[in-house]
């Protein structure tokens, strides 16, 4: 009978030991899933944000080259009034001169028609 006793030990403390292999092994396998499901979840996590940062550089890329077309639109647009400034102050040069000129010509005459005058009463 001790024979049997140790047998049916042995056989329960074999089947504990099996079943807690069993399930020591189940733990490893669901552990293993939920390290690859959060592997999976953490690199769509890291796709989306790679997305989103993409899509962002993307529009700051955008208005960035907005904002260079328009500062060259600018320059030109500078450029076009610095040159039709400087006709412009041309032009007022050319007038301010031919308004001197004018003055001048006034002078001599207004200066010949009194000497005139003096010649005539003179006379």
């Amino acid at each position: 009978m001790v024979f049997f006793i140790k047998f049916s030990y042995s056989r329960r403390f074999r089947y504990l030991e099996l079943e807690a292999r069993a399930k020591a092994k189940a733990i490893e396998q669901e552990a293993e899933k939920l390290r690859q499901e959060s592997e999976v979840e953490l690199r769509r996590r890291e796709f989306e944000a790679q997305k989103e940062i993409n899509s962002k550089i993307e529009d700051v890329e955008r208005r960035n080259r907005s904002l260079i077309l328009k500062e060259r639109e600018f320059d030109e647009k500078i450029a076009q009034l610095n040159y039709k400034e400087a006709i412009i102050d041309e032009k007022v040069k050319n007038i301010q001169k031919l308004e001197d000129k004018k003055k001048g010509l006034i002078k001599r005459g207004i200066s010949k028609k009194r000497n005139w005058k003096t010649l005539i009463f003179k006379s």
